[in-house]
């Protein structure tokens, strides 16, 4: 009983965090992506039918098909559940999807949470691993801090891992049990995680070598003669069929805008969503003049992610752990641990060596980080030494809380565009002329009527767009200054664009000087205000914050952004 209660408090614990200032943004609508999705949330329409739903040409909730949302890259299985969701409770509004879209992301990232304890068991149950394993593991997921941080927000990461890591869990089972329903479980997963974001495909090598090696297992165990092999291949061949006849079928109703027609036998893939997908790419290419990728051409493949995952992501403690947690899995030689090692390693090394290697294309192998990490921190307990390892595990735990516990605080504060706003109304005289940068939200927000005073909008002021991120010329040096000498304020809400540019000379060695000019008071201008909102960590005696600026830019210009004003001189 008592073991129940504690699953039952890790998997309230991890609810709590991920819901915790859910509406962090005040309603504001910060993130560009949550942003975007949301705007096709709304727009769309319950269609009449399931019918109707299935047919791309007709749906109500294909974005091709309403508005002018030509461009859709995502998979549209989580709008669909959220909009249904939001339809029925009464949140089908503009703020009302955010709000529902990120309880559904939370709620998301807490199943595979579940699914996380739900491998743990089997390890113990076919390997004899660590009785804790499932709940060390399952604790090491819930205080993770991406998967805490992309719970907070309606886009698809989080419900693509559920997918992905549900479909491995079923692939797992699989391997050690070889049923039927384990393709069919799995093969359905894994097609909703397609219909969720078509990258989820990447996770299909590991479902594969988890079927094969099941089921070539079962030949060695039972000392089968060489001429049952080819019955085994075709066994392997008839679960293969099935596993790719379920997904199709899962993907054609997870996301019907996948394909040409609502034709069943048409396999055709929409050649407008194709077309989507090969711009994607472009942008995402260092040829692309694309603002959230300009900060790439200063990374360094590999080194960059694991820099991010081991500050960030996981934690310095963690990330330790994490890694004897990978030396363990290779000492024990369990074939379905190396096969996931096998795995985790040729993701981490394709996507560590790509052009845009932002934090959250990573997300999809934090479940099995935690899962390692346990490993490593159970198998401890076996040790002779097992009575000082309790204290010296306390102690580790109590390490690995501190990230998640300082991240936490950014939830705990209004948002930095929200204080700076305030500053700005309170601070900057009515039709004065601010300039800020492309891409960017443009400040003051418009603010609504609260118990400081009635509502605020920006059009007192007059706003003017810097084009920082247009190629390089003498002409576009000329721009900027002049925008200087016509205004009186300059507001850089975020790092997006001296973050970016200053590191990345070859590109932008004008802008980058431009930059340093204005940093250091050489442009005219001097710093007034600056508002950020730093992960804290907080001893009571003793605080201090952490500067994470040099992270990934995803990681803090939706949610707790620096923000600069400059005032020019007089």
């Amino acid at each position: 009983m008592k073991h129940k209660l504690l699953l039952i408090g890790i998997v309230l614990c991890a609810l709590i965090l991920r819901t915790f200032g859910m509406n962090w943004d005040s309603n504001q609508h910060l993130h560009p992506d949550e942003r975007f999705l949301t705007m096709v949330s709304a727009s769309a329409q319950v269609p009449h039918s399931f019918q109707d739903y299935l047919d791309p040409t007709v749906s109500t909730l294909n974005p091709y098909n309403f508005g002018d949302f030509n461009f859709f890259v995502y998979g549209t299985f989580p709008l669909t559940i959220n909009k249904l969701t939001a339809v029925v409770y009464g949140m089908d509004s503009y703020n009302g999807l955010v709000i529902m879209g990120r309880f559904l992301s939370a709620v998301s990232d807490v199943g595979t949470l579940i699914f996380v304890y739900l491998i743990a068991v089997v390890l113990e149950k076919h390997r004899r691993f660590h009785m804790w394993l499932k709940y060390v593991a399952t604790f090491l997921y819930a205080i993770a801090v991406l998967p805490i941080q992309n719970s907070h927000f309606f886009t698809t990461d989080s419900f693509a891992t559920f997918f992905v890591t549900a479909a491995v869990y079923c692939a797992l089972q699989f391997f050690y049990e070889s049923k039927v329903k384990y393709t069919v479980l799995s093969a359905i997963l894994f097609g909703l995680a397609l219909g969720t974001k078509i990258s989820s495909v990447y996770v299909l090598p590991l479902i594969g070598l988890l079927f094969l090696f099941g089921l070539l297992s079962r030949i060695s165990e039972h000392k089968r003669k060489v001429r049952d092999l080819p019955r085994k291949l075709l066994k392997l061949s008839i679960h293969g069929v099935i596993f790719v006849v379920v997904s199709y079928i899962a993907l054609r109703v997870g996301d019907p805008k996948f394909f040409e027609t609502g034709n069943i036998l048409n396999v055709n893939i929409n050649p407008q969503y194709l077309g989507n997908l090969r711009e994607l790419l472009y942008l995402g290419s260092e040829d692309a003049v694309f603002p959230p990728s300009i900060q790439w051409l200063s990374k360094r493949s590999i080194i960059t992610p694991l820099k991010d995952m081991i500050m960030f992501g996981l934690g310095i403690p963690y990330f330790i752990a994490m890694g004897a947690g990978v030396v363990v899995a290779i000492r024990k030689k369990y074939k379905e641990l190396l096969l996931i090692l096998l795995w985790m390693g040729g993701f981490f090394l394709y996507q560590g060596t790509q052009f845009v290697l932002t934090m959250r294309y990573f997300y999809v192998l934090y479940p099995f980080f935690a899962i390692l990490a346990g490993i490593a921190l159970t198998e401890a307990f076996k040790t002779r030494f097992r009575e000082q390892w309790k204290v010296l595990f306390g102690a580790i735990l109590l390490s690995i809380l501190v990230w998640p516990m300082a991240f936490m605080t950014i939830y705990t504060r209004p948002h930095t565009y929200v204080q700076a706003s305030e500053w700005i109304y309170e601070n900057i005289p009515h039709q004065s002329v601010l300039i800020e940068e492309h891409w960017n939200d443009f400040l003051p927000l418009n603010l609504p009527e609260n118990e400081t005073g009635p509502a605020r909008f920006a059009g007192i002021f007059t706003i003017r767009e810097l084009p920082v991120f247009d190629p390089d010329s003498p002409a576009k040096i000329s721009k900027l200054d002049a925008e200087l000498r016509n205004a009186e304020y300059y507001v850089i809400a975020n790092n997006r664009g001296y973050g970016s540019i200053m590191p990345a000379r070859e590109r932008y060695p004008l802008t980058a000087e431009f930059y340093e000019e204005l940093l250091s008071g050489h442009k005219g201008y001097t710093k007034v205000a600056e508002f950020t909102s730093y992960p804290t960590v907080n001893f009571g005696f003793y605080a201090f914050e952490i500067n994470d600026q040099w992270a990934d830019e995803a990681f803090t210009v939706y949610d707790h952004p620096r923000v600069l004003i400059f005032k020019k001189k007089r």
